[in-house]
């Protein structure tokens, strides 16, 4: 914090006036809650490490059947692979590679990181070096941790995975099929052997078991997911030994058994002779979707995406069973804050609930399942929450008096399709792709009853705005014709359309007294007293260079109006604009954002901004007023100064 100088004299201190003014780059991120999905999973002995958003979290395996987080290390970006060697674990997300020293699990840090740019869809670790498929295979020396070093690439193919044995790396390269690679030179591995699968074929996934690669892939033609077996005696010639039906996603070996993840499942396979695969059973979750498996004594490790991780005991491989799950909050969608309370629609997960009494650890006190629902937006009134998204009932109340205890008093079955909700004088609006807009009435809140709909013949409403001063609702549509609609809700019965707005590729709509702001470059202020004749006023361009090249949402809380944007270098960021008088907004800052977002809520001065499947970020304006030289306190007692 800077100090301002006071002037004493005589005893007495004279305050120096200074003028009030409004900050500028006086918007910060205060707190982030980067968990989201399980997207990859990696074992070594009793050890474990699996991506969960943009956390690299630790497992203790002790207990198979119970994993045990031990320790995390957070990252800037979602989690695309991980992988485990002794005391080091390694991770990637589109921007870099990291070691992480893993010795003491419960502290784990970054030793150190390699920036990269391309997504990584698998890790291999070979004593001191480290290879990552995904476009280009790229071999890094970690000989020295803290400096990670890329020693060379192949770039020929675009690579989506690779095993590595001895001096050659076998790595699969979809419609190419398989390449075998002499690494014995890591500075420039070279082609010594190939095998394509033909030409409505992919190569995807491989593992080795002896002298044969287990590759998983699929068939267009058929269509359906294979199994192959390439004999690699001779590296120069792999050759096709063996096709089976059940691919998946990924696969590890371990003794003689082949574990595959699939989607909704896991299968197992008997390699006694890897010549001649025999399938030994499956176990499937329905409508649960597999990103990445791991083998340890006897156990499969299955990164469920927004389901987490599951445990599947192999020990019997014809009857692979369930024993252990690891919970991890799926998607973050809509968000709405009640008080220091945060509820996340985070889809098949249902609905997270968040503390943020303190911002800067924000921390989860649970989950409810909202049946035959998958949440997509929620919003807060008074101790209760709305919420919308797909399933048969489509729209559902929960009661939040006891925050640490929420149930759902009432839903309604059949309206399937809700994207966006808002609330006003005690009726939800939901934007939902069929018929467009309902309007159901809450006044009572066990007993919600839709009151009114408006036919907008399928159009897909990306962002709506709802103002109850004006009985106004706003649709925007960028998908389609980059327009928007104004609908009369004063009757709420018969909502009419009663004006149409022309738009550019708009990101996001949000009433401010009686004017509409719309997110586009620039923002464009409309006045809607008349709304039947919007009237638009000067534009306003707060955003600065390099001009955005995508609005991902707008949200007004108070004066403030916050927009949430991306660069033409994919940087995305926050702006805060004083819209108290709309004729003149003032810029009150920007800050960026650690990952881009979708969408955003408001409450106690600040923004909730959702990314997805790397949780939220929660930025806040500076608090309290600023002086016009830029100090950040009308403190006396932080200013200094002496007087002889």
């Amino acid at each position: 914090m800077k100090t301002k100088s006071a002037m004493v004299c005589c005893g007495v201190v004279l305050l120096l006036c200074a003028e009030l003014a409004v900050a500028q780059d006086c918007l910060e991120s205060v707190g982030r809650w980067p968990y989201g999905w399980s997207s990859d999973v990696a074992a070594d002995g009793s050890m474990a490490v699996m991506g969960n958003g943009a956390v690299i979290q630790i497992l203790d395996l002790g207990i198979a059947a119970a994993p045990v987080v031990l320790g995390e290390v957070r990252v800037a970006d979602l989690v695309d692979a991980v992988a485990i060697s002794g005391d080091r674990a390694f991770a990637s997300t589109h921007r870099a590679m990291f070691v992480i020293d893993i010795s003491a699990p419960t502290s784990p840090f970054i030793l150190g990181e390699l920036p990269i740019s391309k997504t990584v869809d698998a890790i291999e670790v070979v004593a001191d070096r480290v290879f990552l498929a995904g476009g280009d295979l790229d071999i890094v020396d970690v000989s020295t941790p803290s400096t990670p070093t890329l020693i060379g690439s192949w770039t020929e193919l675009y690579t989506r995975d690779v095993v590595v044995n001895g001096s050659h790396a076998v790595v699969t390269a979809s419609v190419d099929g398989l390449r075998v690679l002499d690494i014995s030179d890591p500075t420039a591995p070279t082609v010594v052997g190939l095998l394509t699968f033909g030409p409505d074929r992919r190569a995807y996934r491989v593992d080795l078991a002896g002298d044969h690669a287990i590759v998983l892939g699929y068939d267009n033609s058929i269509p359906g997911s294979r199994l192959f077996s390439v004999d690699l005696s001779n590296p120069a010639q792999p050759s096709l030994v063996a096709e089976e039906a059940g691919g998946g996603v990924d696969i590890e070996i371990e003794d003689d058994l082949a574990l595959v993840a699939v989607s909704g499942g896991v299968m197992v396979w008997d390699l006694t002779d890897p010549a001649d695969p025999v399938f030994q059973g499956s176990l499937g979750y329905p409508n649960r979707s597999s990103s990445g498996i791991a083998a340890v004594g006897g156990y499969a490790l299955v990164s469920l995406q927004e389901y987490g991780l599951a445990v599947i005991s192999t020990s019997v491989p014809t009857a692979p069973e369930l024993v252990g799950e690891l919970d991890t909050p799926g998607r973050s969608m809509g968000t709405a804050r009640a008080g220091d309370l945060l509820v996340v629609a985070a889809e098949q997960r249902g609905l997270r609930f968040v503390d943020l009494a303190d911002p800067a650890t924000p921390v989860e006190l649970g989950h409810l399942d909202v049946e035959f629902m998958i949440p997509i937006d929620v919003v807060v009134g008074g101790n209760l929450v709305y919420t919308t998204g797909y399933g048969g009932t489509g729209f559902a109340v929960i009661d939040l008096s006891e925050p640490a205890a929420p149930t759902v008093i009432a839903s309604l079955p059949g309206m399937w399709g809700g994207e966006i909700i808002e609330f006003a004088n005690g009726l939800a609006f939901v934007a939902c792709s069929d018929p467009g807009l309902r309007i159901v009435d809450v006044s009572v809140p066990v007993a919600p009853v839709q009151v009114g709909a408006l036919d907008t013949q399928g159009t897909t409403w990306e962002y709506m705005a709802v103002s109850g001063e004006l009985d106004l609702v706003v649709l925007v549509d960028v998908a389609n014709d980059c327009s928007a609609i104004v609908v009369d809700v004063s009757n709420p019965a018969a909502p009419t359309v009663v004006s149409t707005i022309d738009l550019g590729p708009a990101g996001g709509a949000a009433f401010s007294g009686k004017y509409l702001l719309i997110g586009d470059i620039p923002l464009r202020i409309f006045d809607m007293s008349n709304p039947a004749v919007p009237v638009e006023q000067d534009p306003y361009d707060p955003w600065g260079a390099p001009v955005p090249v995508w609005f991902g949402s707008l949200e007004v809380a108070g004066s403030v109006a916050y927009a949430h944007l991306i660069t033409p270098s994919f940087e995305p960021f926050v702006v805060a604009v004083d819209v108290g008088n709309p004729r003149a907004p003032a810029n009150l800052g920007s800050a960026p954002l650690v990952t881009a977002g979708n969408r955003m809520s408001t409450g106690r001065g600040g923004i909730i901004v959702s990314a997805d499947n790397t949780g939220f970020e929660h930025l806040s304006l500076c608090q309290g007023p600023l002086f016009a030289d830029g100090f950040e306190t009308g403190d006396t007692t932080a200013w200094s100064g002496s007087a002889p």
